[in-house]
């Protein structure tokens, strides 16, 4: 699997951005993925449990594990790391990180929940 950072930034007016970098050095903007599941019509936050934070770990696990796997963690997977993130502030979290938490939420979440 190539190697990427997801990496949550905040314009000037306020608003939440994700970009993905990929290791040759590009980035793209995440891709919202309102296909699978529409819990924010107006995008990405983190810090907090609500709907934003929960439409970015669903794009999150479906850009490196494809959409079964999101749909099946990115709720526990919003609750273990994406509420972790500050607010007010820009990050960065690569996909071996990722990988590490889903491996350890994989071991305690045994059924689907979220938009299934």
């Amino acid at each position: 699997m190539k190697a990427y950072t997801f990496i949550g930034k905040i314009t000037p007016l306020n608003e939440r951005e994700v970009f993905v970098r990929s290791e040759d050095g590009t980035e793209e903007t995440l891709p919202v993925r309102h296909d699978l599941c529409n819990h924010s019509p107006i995008g990405f936050a983190w810090g907090y449990g609500g709907s934003r934070p929960a439409q970015l770990s669903l794009a999150m696990l479906a850009y490196l594990y494809g959409d079964i796997e999101a749909l099946r963690y990115y709720q526990s997977f919003k609750d273990d790391t994406v509420v972790g993130l500050k607010q007010d502030e820009e990050w960065e979290i690569t996909s071996e990180q990722v990988d590490l938490r889903l491996e350890a939420l994989k071991a305690k979440v045994k059924f689907f929940h979220g938009c299934i």
